[in-house]
């Protein structure tokens, strides 16, 4: 049930990353969730020829410890080395995000990643010594890399601690360094933060409240995404309704509208023209021709102005329709699909404008919050129900406690279509 893809924990050598993510990994497997780990501090292909021709010209300093162990400090700061270097990094890290983590996220896997983007700008930061590194072109296409559904969280340590718990760090100034970075970088791009020189319990504990909090902005996100494309459309629509081609379909419209309305609507009342009187017994014609066309209406709910009380006498009567039994639903979004056909109110021409969806479709769209099936939930009148509906509510209250988000927000925002 959740929105985000990837989980990146980033920070510096002794945060406890690593063991951080693996726990992760454990309870999502509880949870019975497709998930994998991923280390991405560095991708070495098209950089690893480099890298060994500047070790041998002197551009590498090896750190040898007492337990006969090493590791090498790349520095990188003369000016065409420093932007061949970062190049390459680019490329190879471009590759890797499409093999270990766009592919992955495509098949439906959940990601727990160790270290990531903000880890290696700051080694580039370090090894061409240039702190402005992160704000310039290569920082900003780095930054892209990062999936858009993805959560990151920052282990924040103590320079003293991290160097208790690591054993191969060449000295104090490599994490200081390093610390300063990280921080600049986290602040300024506002991922959340968690003080790692705590208890391992603690530090947890601190995770997994960020992790909740990120997934709370996320999903809000989300929904605040869709609203906007909702209205950009609309707006592009009504530009689009005053058009002559628009005029002449409306019009043509009209006349068959009128035509049948004296021998069809006048059974069910005046339709549309007085709904305070009519609305129901049209919505029982609607439910019951539904029917006839072979279709098990589960639930029919009235969505749009009429739920919103701001419906003026030209309103069309806009309704979601759980039911079994409808077409595929791939070409939904064109106006003469085999779904919108059956949904249709021809013959009666009440005024009935249907949105149909199964109820395994309804209840996904819920869990991916989808803005029209929030909408129905949340501001809905609920017209015809076989019991449906408390399938729906049970999810959403689940979806909420999942997310942390609260319902009072989401009326809110759903207000504005």
């Amino acid at each position: 049930m959740n929105l985000e893809k990837v989980i990146i924990l980033t920070g510096m050598d002794g945060s406890g990353k690593t063991r951080h993510a693996k726990q992760l990994l454990r309870e999502n497997y509880e949870l019975r969730q497709k998930c994998t780990y991923v280390w991405m501090r560095e991708a070495h292909f098209f950089s690893l020829p480099f890298m060994a021709i500047c070790r041998l010209l002197g551009f590498s300093v090896v750190h040898k410890f007492d337990d006969g162990h090493s590791s090498v400090e790349h520095v990188y700061n003369k000016e065409p080395v420093a932007h061949v270097w970062s190049t390459l990094q680019f490329i190879d890290v471009f590759l890797a995000n499409v093999a270990k983590i766009r592919l992955p996220v495509a098949r439906g896997y959940l990601l727990v990643v160790d270290r990531y983007v903000y880890d290696i700008l700051v080694d580039l930061m370090v090894e061409e010594n240039n702190p402005d590194l992160w704000k310039g072109l290569m920082g900003n296409l780095l930054m892209k890399l990062i999936p858009r559904d993805a959560i990151t969280i920052f282990f924040d340590v103590n320079e003293y601690d991290a160097m208790k718990r690591k054993f191969d760090i060449p000295n104090m100034q490599y994490l200081i360094l390093r610390r300063k970075y990280y921080s600049e970088i986290t602040r300024c791009t506002k991922v959340a933060k968690v003080n790692s020189s705590l208890p391992y319990e603690i530090v947890h504990k601190q995770l997994l409240e960020k992790i909740k909090e990120q997934r709370s902005l996320l999903a809000l996100n989300h929904i605040e995404s869709q609203l906007q494309n909702r209205l950009q459309a609309r707006a592009l629509w009504k530009k689009w309704k005053k058009g002559p081609i628009t005029f002449f379909r409306n019009f043509l419209g009209k006349i068959v509208h009128e035509f049948y309305e004296k021998n069809t609507v006048s059974k069910v009342g005046e339709g549309v023209v007085n709904p305070n009187i009519d609305l129901d017994r049209a919505l029982q014609s609607y439910v019951k021709l539904l029917k006839r066309r072979g279709l098990k209406v589960h639930t029919v709910v009235v969505v749009g102005s009429r739920a919103k009380n701001r419906w003026h006498s030209k309103s069309d009567i806009d309704t979601t329709v759980i039911a079994s039994g409808l077409p595929n639903a791939f070409a939904q979004r064109f106006s003469f699909s085999a779904r919108s056909r059956v949904l249709s109110d021809s013959p009666l021409f009440l005024g009935v404008q249907g949105l149909g969806f199964t109820p395994d479709e309804f209840v996904g769209g819920l869990k991916n919050l989808s803005l029209l099936c929030l909408d129905a939930v949340y501001w809905g009148k609920v017209v015809f129900d076989d019991g449906f509906w408390k399938k729906a509510i049970y999810s959403i209250k689940e979806i909420e406690k999942d997310y942390g988000i609260r319902e009072s927000i989401i009326k809110k925002k759903l207000l504005a279509i």
